[in-house]
Formats: structure tokens, sequence, C-alpha cells
């Protein structure tokens, strides 16, 4: 019979390769429905029957390919959670982790379709020396009553079923159970110190709720702590050249701002008027100059830089002290006595329209 394996009885053959990758998609099923915990209790059972839960559902019983028993429950330990587990999937999370999850699907197909060998034996199976056989009827176990009985200790030696009186397994497993553990542990504990150096760093705090005249905190993101860039007053530069290099100076702790709310308190460009005043390039550095000399954490925006203001050719004056919602930057400004035409909310955004990223005070 196709697939029949020698010593055991008629019947129990290799689980084709389909109904073991069936298997494990009902493994996936079972794990998701129990929850996770349901699934692991139900194997630490079933494991003592040389089983799965997939696996006894489906009739299939794990054996030790020495002997042909059913796999005792510290053979099954060493094929599902050392060599399934801690082996091949230390190695899949610790590729996974530099290929994009990649390396880790890669590892698991590698491991799943050593399958298709003559012994239909994935790398779990090797490690423990283990086939999967259908057993539709139960033979194995009546076959290891049979052995136990005194009847077939009594039988005559020449028996081909000799191989079901092996020494017992767990005297055999032993030593690999040792090997194994210790090898994914090691490897389980370098998975958890890498994830720990990549992940383990201090997540950024919240942005503060804060007035607008106050100095920058250290609680606050590394934008607003950036802001201590000095303003550009050489009185040797032309204004148009000092705004500029204001500008470039900013950059950085500008860019930190991207996706906050902030208040603004100042937009001009040439020809702008406002207070009576038409503008030049000497009056806006001198406007932003004002502005900076008051509050302690202000920057220099180009409008040109970002798609959430109205206008490319503006100079923009903002507050760095990022806030969660627009509520917040405008409160702020109502704290410091500036009214909607001084002060508003902003939100710096690269691809985010006018309308979405800016807020006036009610």
């Amino acid at each position: 019979m196709c697939g029949q394996i020698d010593s055991l009885p008629a019947g129990i053959k290799l689980s084709g390769v389909g109904k073991r990758f069936g298997a494990y998609l009902l493994e996936g099923l079972l794990i998701v429905v129990t929850l996770v915990i349901g699934y692991a209790v139900w194997s630490l059972i079933v494991w003592s029957e040389g089983t799965t839960p997939a696996k006894q559902l489906l009739h299939m019983k794990v054996i030790w390919s020495a002997d042909r028993r059913p796999a005792t429950w510290a053979r099954m330990l060493l094929r599902e959670f050392v060599g399934k587990w801690l082996i091949v999937g230390a190695l899949g999370a610790m590729l996974g982790v530099f290929t994009f999850g990649v390396g880790g699907i890669l590892v698991g197909v590698i491991a799943a379709c050593l399958i298709f060998g003559a012994q239909h034996q994935t790398l779990w199976d090797k490690t423990a020396a283990t086939l999967v056989v259908d057993d539709p009827d139960n033979l194995l176990a009546a076959a290891n009553v049979k052995s136990a009985s005194p009847a077939a200790t009594s039988a005559s030696p020449a028996r081909p079923s000799a191989s079901l009186t092996a020494p017992p397994d767990g005297r055999r497993v032993r030593p690999q159970i040792i090997a194994f553990t210790v090898t994914g542990l090691i490897a389980a504990t370098a998975i958890a110190f890498m994830f720990a150096s990549i992940f383990g760093s201090e997540a950024p705090p919240s942005p503060p709720s804060g007035s607008i005249g106050t100095e920058p905190s250290t609680s606050q993101p590394s934008a607003s702590t950036e802001v201590a860039s000095a303003p550009i007053l050489d009185p040797a530069l032309a204004p148009d050249v000092a705004l500029q290099l204001q500008v470039e100076a900013d950059r950085p702790a500008v860019e930190a701002l991207v996706g906050y709310w902030v208040p603004q308190l100042s937009s001009k460009k040439v020809g702008s008027v406002a207070d009576g005043i038409s503008y030049g390039f000497e009056d806006i550095l001198r406007d932003h100059e004002r502005l900076r000399s008051r509050y302690p954490n202000v920057l220099l925006v180009w409008s040109g830089d970002f798609s959430s203001f109205k206008s490319p050719d503006y100079y923009v004056t903002i507050v760095a002290i990022p806030f969660s919602a627009a509520a917040e930057a405008n409160a702020s400004c109502v704290a410091e006595g500036l009214d909607n035409d001084h002060c508003f909310a902003k939100r710096l955004s690269h691809t985010g329209s006018y309308e979405g990223n800016t807020v006036h005070q009610n």
C-alpha cells in the first residue's frame, strides 16, 4: 500500500503532503479560536498520546522513527516546542527583524517544505526524529497495549513487530531534549536582547501644554530644545540674506515639528501691508527680531517649504511649542493676550492643505 510503513499494522501510512498542510491551517485556526492558551493546554494533554490538537481531529499520529511507537510526551515537547517554536521561530524572528518580515516567512516556508521529502519530515520532525502517520482506526494505541501485555512479551522474538519492544523512548530522547532546549533558549535570549536594544529606547514624551512666553523645557520633543539657534543679527548682512540664513539655521528644529500644531505669530512677504507698514525685507527682518526677543522659542519658516500654507512666498514666525490639538495651540495664544490677527494654530505639513492645517481663534 502506498505510504505503508514497515512493522506497523496495515492501514497506517505516512500522512500525505496535502493533509499535513491542512493540519497546519487547522492548527492556526484552533490557536485563534482557543485564544492561544486553550490550544497550549490542549497540546500539553494530548502530547502524551503522540499527537497535537489539530492532528487529533484529523486522526494523525506522531511516531518515533526508530521504533515506530507513538512519540512520548518528552519527544513531543522536543518536536513542538523546541524544534518548531524555539529553533525555527527564533531564527525566523531574527531574520524577520532585518528583512521586514520576509526572512522570517522564508525560514518558516523552508522548514515546512522539507515535508516534500521521501518521509515527509519537516525540520521539527528531523529535530525530534519523528514521522507523521494517518491512524484513522487508532491502531497504534491497540498495538502499544498488545506489546505491553504479558502475552506479547512471551511471544516469539522472531515476530516482525519486535521493533515495538525497543527501549523506552524517554531514555533515548533525553540528551536531545537537553541539547535542543539549550540551543533554543540561547536563540530566544539573543532575540530578546536584540528587540530590547532596537525597541527599548525611551519613547518621546507627549507634547506639553504651555505658554508661548515660556522657555522650552526638557520634557518637550527635541525640536523645541534646539531653538537655541542664535538669530542672525549681523548688521553687515543684507536683510534678504539675513532672513534666508535664519530660515536655514532654524530648519532642523522646524522639521522636527512637522505634524504638530504650533502657534503662528506672523506671516509677511515683500509687499505685505499691515498696521500701516508696507513690508520690505528689512521690515520683515525687524518684525521677526522683535518677536524673537520677546519669545525665546521662536523659529522662522519659509512657507514654500510646506504645503500647509496658502502661499509659497511668506516668511512665517512660529513658536516652537508643539501641541497635539489646534485648540491647545490657540489657548496658548489667548493666554498671552494675543488676538486672532497676531496668533492662531498652524500645523506644519508637507502633504496636507491649508484648510486642514489652519485653525483660527474663535
